[in-house]
């Protein structure tokens, strides 16, 4: 019996490419790259996932000059860049490598953008025909001079009529999307399905559902302004739309959610989120989604607001007790109540609790109540 010996260049293709789709671009270029011409050829026909947000200074610095200009652009299909820790990254690619030659990118992830960096990318990204997933996080929070609101609006222009025929995800964080930007720019249907907004009035949430005719996840982490009623807005009901998750709805009100829901009645699933006092009204609750919404299956709300005066938790929560909620739908709140200073404070939350993270506040959580049968 002879022993046999395999090295690790001894595997078949095959298994050299499943083992490359569990690793980031970086290490394969790092640690593979230019050990023998078989292995190069295989990273040379290898799609490349480039994550260059968790690398430091030095080593962004090496794969962007040794590496990524003699690779071929067309294999990479995911690039994720970031400015955190004020490492520059996205103006540095961006002077020496030429995004317009990543053809193949389907996925690109730029976190911590300055507004500047963002009109330098615009145009080029007219050239990324095959993107299918497009996040944007701009440093800024808000738009602080009217260069950076036009910069916003042609972001918008772009994105909302259709230039990008195969993208299906979009999220845009760090500055507003207002009605006024958009209303006479938006003119094509999108192919977008999932999109994720940080700041949005109402009137546009209302105008762009008229252009997102596949949308089946929409996420809006703060919803303000008041309902303008225009033949702009939405006149169509919006039929893929299953999943809608509204955060920090504060200066909205019931009638506005209702002028929303009566597009979207095949919602399955509903998270709200809201520091108005206003929304603690289970029976405008019930009478709302047992009239638009037969089909929901989860119903996710979370509202925390203050008074000068204590909050009648028994009255609050018993419109939460009715039959729908406990024997039909089987959701569940609980109710807790505190006071800060001269300030008395009340938080309600679905059970379980769906987000990923509570801040536990010990001026608020002084008492707790739900409606669960076994704890009443």
């Amino acid at each position: 019996m002879f022993d046999v010996i395999t090295y690790i260049e001894h595997l078949p293709n095959e298994l050299w490419f499943e083992y490359f789709e569990y690793l980031d671009g970086y290490d394969i270029l790092m640690s593979f790259r230019n050990l023998n011409r078989r292995i190069n050829d295989i990273i040379n026909n290898t799609q490349l996932h480039i994550n260059l947000s968790i690398l430091s200074k030095s080593m962004f610095d090496r794969l962007l000059n040794r590496f990524i200009p003699y690779i071929s652009k067309t294999q990479i299909i995911l690039l994720k860049l970031s400015n955190k820790n004020n490492c520059e990254q996205i103006s540095l690619f961006n002077s020496i490598i030429n995004i317009k030659k990543f053809i193949n990118l389907q996925t690109l992830i730029l976190h911590d953008i300055k507004f500047y960096e963002l009109d330098e990318w615009l145009y080029s990204l007219l050239e990324l025909k095959s993107l299918k997933s497009l996040t944007i996080v701009v440093k800024t929070r808000k738009c602080f001079n009217q260069k950076d609101k036009n910069i916003g609006e042609k972001l918008n222009h772009i994105l909302f009529n259709n230039y990008f025929t195969e993208l299906k995800y979009l999220q845009l964080d760090g500055f507003e999307i207002d009605h006024e930007n958009v209303l006479h720019d938006v003119m094509n249907e999108c192919n977008l399905e999932y999109l994720i907004l940080d700041k949005c009035q109402f009137n546009y949430l209302l105008l762009i559902l008229n252009h997102l005719p596949k949308i089946k996840y929409l996420k809006i982490k703060s919803l303000t302004g008041r309902l303008f009623r225009s033949p702009h807005v939405t006149k169509n009901f919006v039929s893929c739309l299953i999943h809608l998750q509204l955060d920090d709805c504060t200066s909205i009100w019931f009638s506005q959610l209702e002028y929303l829901f009566k597009y979207i009645p095949y919602l399955k699933y509903l998270t709200f989120t809201s520091f108005n006092s206003h929304f603690i009204n289970g029976a405008e609750w019930e009478r709302l989604l047992r009239q638009y919404f037969p089909n929901l299956k989860n119903f996710s709300l979370h509202i925390q607001a203050t008074d000068n005066k204590p909050f009648d938790i028994e009255k609050l929560s018993c419109p939460f007790k009715s039959s729908y909620f406990i024997d039909e739908k089987q959701w569940y709140f609980t109710f807790g109540t505190g006071q800060y200073i001269i300030f008395h404070l009340l938080s309600i939350y679905s059970i379980p609790y769906q987000d990923k993270t509570y801040k536990l506040d010990n001026n608020l959580l002084k008492s707790l109540k739900t409606n669960e049968p076994f704890l009443t």
